[in-house]
């Protein structure tokens, strides 16, 4: 099974009603490997419940 290769580089994500920076598939789908680069996830409401 391949990789889905997610990037994000140089970005802000602050303030979201949610998860700041995410990757989702289906229950037993294809991985998916993150990598961020330089870039900030803060006070998003999944982080501070």
């Amino acid at each position: 099974m391949k990789n889905i290769n997610m990037t994000i580089r140089d970005s802000v994500s602050i303030g979201n009603r949610s998860n700041g920076i995410v990757g989702t598939t289906n229950a037993g789908g294809t991985p998916i490997v993150m990598m961020i680069d330089n870039s900030a996830s803060s006070h998003n409401a999944a982080a501070t419940e």
